[in-house]
């Protein structure tokens, strides 16, 4: 009988999205008149956890202009942690009568 061989590999490759000294994209789109003058679409790179209250304060957004908040199309709160290659959407307040 003969047999065959697998190889395993010896290293690993690491699935931890923060790897140490790495800096990672977030894409980042912001709508209506919260930056004024701004690029609308930009994407930021964070080294380590962040949060969506530390990309808009990184982007020069005001947290507490903002109405609504998306992470990868799901409606999110300010605390909320952000992963590397998200897509980050922040909304202004909607008026109307």
């Amino acid at each position: 009988m003969r047999s065959s061989t697998c190889r395993i590999p010896t290293s690993i490759h690491c699935s931890i999205p923060y790897r140490i000294g790495e800096l990672l994209a977030v894409d980042i789109e912001v709508f209506g008149q919260l930056l004024p003058g701004q690029p609308r679409r930009r994407s930021v790179e964070i080294q380590g956890p962040s949060t969506v209250r530390d990309l808009a304060r990184a982007i020069g957004l005001d947290p507490e202009a903002v109405g609504l908040i998306t992470v990868d199309g799901v409606q999110s709160e300010m605390d909320e942690p952000v992963r590397p290659d998200s897509r980050l959407c922040f909304f202004p307040y909607v008026s109307g009568g």
